[in-house]
């Protein structure tokens, strides 16, 4: 929700009047000045007072009067206002909960670039909410997509769930992680774990397990609670997960003998317990034959190794 002081940068009192007053003096002067322009049909100050009055600002908080002053600035065209009506209407928020007319704000505020309304125009059509034909995935795709070109990040996560899932669109993992690349470097949790466990299935990107902890690391830290089970999970196993990875790697290598096991260290991490001073700082000796490079799965003797000094595969 945008800061009506933020939406009213236009309409404030002028700083003469206002110098001596506590905060909350000044709150109260103000939202008394913006109801006499709002009285006088200004659609920005019906916006501001709409917000002081959701939030309690210099106002006690009526969600009633709130949704009322809201909507008559929308009908004067004002795209927050309708984009916020749309919420109200959406969620039952001091009015009763109407999703055609809610579906309607959001249609007015995203057709004047409301990037949120866009957003919301996307879920209600993938889901069927409000929506005369009911669920239709190519225009939630369509909604998605303006929300997440103009850098909306849950508008970018969910365009690249459609991809991932081909819903509305024809199927691209590639494609479904560059959007969730966008949203997860605004900080967007779903997209956090969601591009984690691209990386962590090798979905649109090749495995890599240490991009997937890190990414599920950061929606984990914002309480996203698949992010926080992806990654207890890579935690107690990881040689399952870096087995997968391996895997995926020596099947791109051409192999000609059996390797060696005694040849092989287990870890090159001159920290760990298991390091041995008489290997020196590599795990293995690269060696070739008849020209090719050979590969053997690398097993680790803890997460700390996994997660920073050891290397994915050996050769001989």
């Amino acid at each position: 929700m945008v800061d009506a002081e933020d939406a009213l940068a236009q309409l404030r009192l002028p700083s003469s009047k206002t110098d001596k007053m506590t905060k909350q003096e000044m709150q109260a002067a103000q939202v008394e000045y913006w109801y006499k322009k709002a009285g006088e049909g200004h659609a920005q100050a019906q916006y501001g007072i709409s917000v002081c009055l959701q939030k309690g600002m210099g106002v006690e908080k009526n969600l009633g009067e709130a949704t009322e002053w809201c909507e008559k600035a929308a009908e004067q065209g004002h795209a927050l206002a309708q984009f916020n009506t749309g919420t109200f209407y959406h969620h039952g928020t001091g009015v009763k909960r109407d999703l055609p007319r809610a579906v309607g704000w959001y249609i007015k505020a995203a057709e004047q670039g409301e990037v949120r309304a866009a957003n919301n125009l996307g879920v209600c059509y993938e889901k069927g909410i409000g929506v005369e034909e009911g669920v239709c995935l190519r225009k939630a795709v369509f909604w998605y997509r303006k929300a997440a070109e103009l850098g909306n990040a849950p508008g970018q996560c969910n365009l690249g769930v459609c991809f991932q899932e081909g819903k509305g669109v024809e199927r691209c993992d590639k494609v479904a992680v560059e959007w969730y690349i966008a949203a997860a470097k605004q900080g967007y949790a779903e997209a956090q774990w969601r591009l984690g466990r691209c990386f962590r299935r090798g979905e649109g990107v090749s495995v890599d397990v240490a991009q997937a902890i890190a990414w599920f690391e950061k929606g984990a830290a914002q309480e996203h609670a698949r992010a926080i089970i992806e990654l207890e999970e890579l935690r107690k196993e990881p040689a399952a997960e870096m087995e997968h990875e391996v895997e995926a790697t020596m099947a791109e290598l051409p192999l000609s003998r059996t390797p060696d096991l005694s040849e092989m260290r287990t870890c090159s991490n001159p920290n760990c317990k298991f390091w041995d001073a008489e290997v020196g700082t590599h795990h293995c000796r690269p060696r070739t034959a008849g020209g090719k490079v050979h590969a053997i799965k690398v097993h680790y003797c803890s997460d700390e190794c996994r997660r920073g000094h050891v290397t994915t595969f050996a050769c001989f």
